[in-house]
């Protein structure tokens, strides 16, 4: 069974689908949010190795100071903006792709992380975002007093 999410998503894409099929009509790019608030979601991978939690996500074009990371308990928010090459000089689009404007995403982390620890760092077009897993007790000797 689809949720409002999975509909909304599937709406916003297809409302994404008509833009590039007007604006390859029309011959011009049309700005990235139109009826929809939302905005475009970068592609992640999330994988552990023993004592970390390792997101890498896909945000070539970027500047890192522009980007906002926020821990919250097990999510993982990430927010900020691609701003669109002004300086090429443009006639007509054959092909377009690459999504412009401000993106957001929330990745939900599959274990707790201790999120004092979390450290990111930018490398080739990729964000890199290193979480320490937290420490938890599976079995413990309880003493008798």
């Amino acid at each position: 069974m689809k949720t409002m999410d999975s509909w909304w998503d599937d709406f916003d894409l297809m409302q994404k689908e008509m833009r590039r099929f007007m604006e390859h009509v029309s011959g011009k790019k049309p700005h990235l949010l139109g009826l929809s608030e939302r905005s475009w979601k970068p592609f992640c991978d999330v994988f552990e190795t023993e004592h970390q939690l390792i997101v890498v996500v896909e945000l070539a074009g970027i500047f890192p100071d522009e980007v906002d990371i926020t821990v919250q308990s097990r999510k993982l928010i990430l927010q900020g903006e691609r701003r669109e090459i002004t300086s090429l000089p443009k006639i007509d689009y054959h092909q377009m792709e690459i999504n412009f404007g401000p993106f957001s995403r929330e990745i939900e982390l599959p274990i707790e992380v201790e999120s004092h620890s979390v450290r990111a760092k930018y490398h080739s077009g990729f964000l890199i975002i290193e979480c320490q897993k937290k420490e938890t007790l599976n079995e413990r000797r309880v003493p008798l007093a």
